[in-house]
């Protein structure tokens, strides 16, 4: 870890999908510590037991790696395949993350998350084919549009 970090100056971003599962850790200032990966946290693909398993490798993996603790930690942001555009599935997500020890997170559709990344937060169309195939959209006005993304 090249800097230092104050207990709960650390953010957690999740990426979980069908395959496997990426935690980042970051400072508030958006430098990036390190990088953890787990198995499947698609909780409609994979038992929860196995969701959480996956979630829990990838957070300690990642705190492992810029030698942090569970109390470093001020927030989770998360986007999961399994919860859908509208938040569907999400409090499935919240609950896990509470087991894990991180009852403070905000969770997204990994559909969410890949568009707000791609296109900096701005409106556009993104299609996604992972593990399975999305295409989400939002416009100027606010709105959006999922087609597909019922699973491979």
């Amino acid at each position: 870890m090249s800097k230092s970090v104050k207990n709960g100056e650390v953010l957690l971003a999740i990426d979980g999908g069908g395959t496997h599962t990426r935690c980042a850790a970051y400072t508030l200032d958006g430098q990036q510590l390190a990088v953890g990966y787990g198995g499947p946290s698609n909780h409609l693909a994979v038992s929860n037991s196995q969701a959480l398993d996956s979630i829990q490798t990838a957070i300690a993996n990642t705190l492992h790696f810029c030698n942090l603790k569970p109390d470093d930690i001020q927030f989770v942001s998360a986007g999961f395949a399994g919860v859908d555009y509208d938040g569907a599935g999400a409090p499935d997500m919240e609950t896990l993350l509470a087991e894990a020890g991180y009852p403070k997170a905000l969770i997204f559709g990994d559909m969410v998350t890949a568009h707000a990344g791609a296109l900096n937060g701005q409106p556009g169309i993104l299609v996604l084919a992972g593990t399975g195939a999305v295409y989400f959209g939002t416009s100027s006005n606010g709105s959006s549009l999922k087609l597909g993304g019922f699973g491979y």
